[in-house]
Formats: C-alpha cells, structure tokens, sequence
C-alpha cells in the first residue's frame, strides 16, 4: 500500500486517514549526514524544520524509544537545538544571577574609599573582596581597580552607556568607565574563598559550599568531580521522612557529580539548594565540601528557554570553551542523556517542524529497512503532536541573538 505526504497530511491510498482538529500530523527527521552543529542546524532550515527540543520529560523519552536501534554501539551522538555557555554565575533553578543589584553606573568622588587592583578584575570578585575581607556594603568597579565602599552618599547616578568597559575577567561584564563605576552591593555575594570564584578560562563552573561552626566559605569547582550535595526539596513526603517542615533542605551524603546532583535534587521534586535557603534554615553540615545550585554554565534551547534540569544529562567531557553546543548522547554504561560538546564536531541530527509541540505518538513510516548508521539520507519518521503558541521574551530574543550564533 502506498504511502504519501502532503506537507503535513498523509493520505493513504484506498482510505483516508482522519486527523483530529486538536492533534496534527507532523514530521520529524533523522539527519544522518555528520555535520557540525552549525551546519546541522542549517540542513534542518532548508526543508522548514529545527533542531529538535525537548520541553517535557515525556519528549524526551519518547525520542528515545524511537532511537533504540542505536543502543547496540558504545556511543551514539545526534546534534539537539541547544547550546551551553558559560557567562555570569546563577543559581541553576531559576537563573537568577548570584550578584543582581547593581546601583548602576555612577560617577563622583573616590579618594578615600579602601581600594585594590585585581588584575582579573570582575562584580563576582570585587563584590566578594568587598564583602569577605573588609566587611564593605559596596563595590565600585573601574577596570582592574576594586574600590570598596560603606555607601554610595558621594556619587551620582549616570548614564549607563558610561560604563562601557569590558571587566579584566570576565569581557561580557562591564567594569565602569572613564572616571566612571559600576557599583554593586555586596549584599548578594557569597562567602567566597580566598581568589574565588575563578576565572572561566579554568572550568570550574560549578559551586561548592564548606560549613564549618558558624562560617561558610564557597569555592568554584570542576563540574564532573563528585561530592555531597544539598537539596531544597518541595516534596512533603521527603521532607516528613526528614521530621521537618515542608519545605526542607536535604544534605546526600552519596557523592555524585554537579549534572547528577542537579538531576537527583529535580527527582525529589526540589533543586540544589541556593543561597537564601541556606541562610533562613538551620542545616546540620559536616565539614565537607557540599555541591550547591551556584554554576556560570547556562544550557538553552534555540528560543531562549532554559533546558529544564528535569532532563537527565551526562558529564561533559572537560572544555575551557566558553560557548558548547548541546546533544543527545547514548553511552552503553549509562543510557540516553543531554550533553553538551565542541560544536565544531561532526554527528548526526535531529530535526523537527519549526512551531514547537509536544511528542504523543511516534510511528516510523520508511524506509521498510531503515537505513544504516552512517548513510547520507534522511530518516523520517510521523508524530502525533498537539501544536502550542510558541512565545519569546524580548530578553530571551536579544540573548540567542548575542549568544547563539
């Protein structure tokens, strides 16, 4: 029996096949050409598609049931629509950056104010020197020069556009200007340790915690080590387990690696546990470095949208490179799981109808065979989907734009 596609109607020779109003038919490709991942994404354009996303953990299992065939090889590796990057430091569960209230940038008098040149020089690292080593409520920043202030009573606000200069450590941050500041309050900072939290060039993008009596002390960290960790947890069966109120922190003392942490902590319907928590509830600690949800990596999806810490994702083999891209990876030890790699590599692709959807039902409709791994053509299999409005913020659009090229 013949089998033919009209953009996104089937018809099937000798019947018709009806759709219903609420759920549509739509295609979904397997790309097996190896391109990098810019080139993936522009095969997917020119037959109207995208590189897959996924919203739902349901999405992503069900692509998974799909792929089983490529489960007999060690490791199997198709280009998804995301990217890492590794800017400011944010707590993971809702992307809010660790120093967030800036004063903005001002001009005025400086002369008698404790300063220090900080050759790597960046609001994180002032705004910590600041807080930790001179107990200061303010931090003003003009290039290598960290000044630290009691308050902001002789400077004035001005225009934004006056602090243009890119920070010694970090370039997409801005360290004031020509007898210009930018000024943050220390308020936000944690108790970062002795030159923390380090540059990005290092790869420590994840953040630990030490508590020790009634101090704390944060380090950066290599996000693939493993440690204990703490979860803010929502779940109230969890937090009765734990006599306390919901909701609770959970200290694990099994030692996973920050992705895993992350994943365990979204299992028990909570997330690695940030600052605030940390500071309105009593925690018993040991002595021992504890993961937290502190972390300069950022994983998106091409609209904007974070990659939710629902899906599972496997310990990125070590990059200094400040821009990843995301896949979908099979390892034989450990299965199906996001990970994030040099998009210059070559792998395969998975595409999709550009509005997004979420996966119901995926049925392979050719051909009868299916192809070989490593062959140049496009496996297409049909999707049940149910069409959803797809809306980015003005913020998200000027990110990807600054971000995602």
């Amino acid at each position: 029996m013949a089998l033919v596609g009209f953009g996104s109607v089937f018809v099937v020779l000798g019947f018709l096949t009806i759709v219903s109003s609420v759920i549509q038919e739509k295609l979904v490709n397997i790309i097996h050409s190896h391109q990098s991942w810019q080139s993936s994404a522009r095969l997917c354009e020119q037959t109207n598609n995208k590189l897959a996303t996924f919203k739902t953990v349901e999405e992503f299992l069900d692509v998974q049931s799909q792929l089983q065939d490529f489960t007999n090889r060690s490791i199997a590796t198709f280009w998804l629509g995301g990217r890492e990057i590794k800017s400011l430091w944010v707590w993971s569960h809702d992307q809010r950056p660790q120093i967030g209230r800036t004063r903005g940038c001002m001009e005025g008098s400086l002369p008698l104010v404790v300063s220090s040149v900080l050759q790597n020089n960046f609001p994180e690292l002032c705004t910590a020197f600041c807080k930790v080593t001179l107990k200061r409520q303010f931090a003003a920043l003009q290039g290598s020069r960290c000044y630290c202030l009691y308050d902001t009573a002789s400077l004035r606000e001005t225009e934004i556009q006056g602090c243009s200069t890119p920070c010694p450590g970090n370039p997409e941050e801005f360290c004031g200007g020509t007898n210009r500041s930018s000024v943050f309050s220390t308020w936000d900072s944690v108790e970062w340790g002795y030159q923390e939290p380090s540059l990005r060039t290092y790869g420590k993008d994840c953040a630990l915690l030490m508590h020790y009596g009634t101090n704390s002390e944060w380090s950066t960290e290599y996000c693939r080590q493993k440690h204990e960790f703490i979860c803010h947890v929502e779940q109230s069966d969890v937090c009765d387990w734990l006599n306390q109120p919901t909701p609770c922190l959970y200290a694990v003392s099994k030692k996973m690696d920050w992705y895993s942490a992350s994943h365990k902590c979204n299992q028990l319907h909570g997330y690695l546990v940030d600052r605030d928590a940390i500071l309105h509830r009593n925690l018993n600690l040991s002595n021992v470095y504890y993961w937290t949800g502190l972390t300069r990596t950022r994983q998106i999806w091409t609209d904007g949208s974070t990659i939710d810490l629902s899906l599972r994702r496997h310990i990125p083999f070590l990059s200094m490179q400040e821009k990843l891209c995301i896949a979908l990876q099979y390892r034989q030890r450990e299965g199906w799981g996001l990970a994030s790699t040099d998009c210059s590599k070559k792998y395969p692709a998975l595409c999709q109808p550009e509005r997004k959807y979420a996966i119901e039902d995926i049925q392979e409709i050719g051909p009868p065979n299916g192809p070989a791994f490593f062959n140049n053509d496009s496996h297409t299999t049909r999707v049940k989907t149910t069409t959803e409005t797809l809306t980015t913020s003005d913020s998200e659009t000027l990110y990807m734009k600054a971000n995602c090229k």
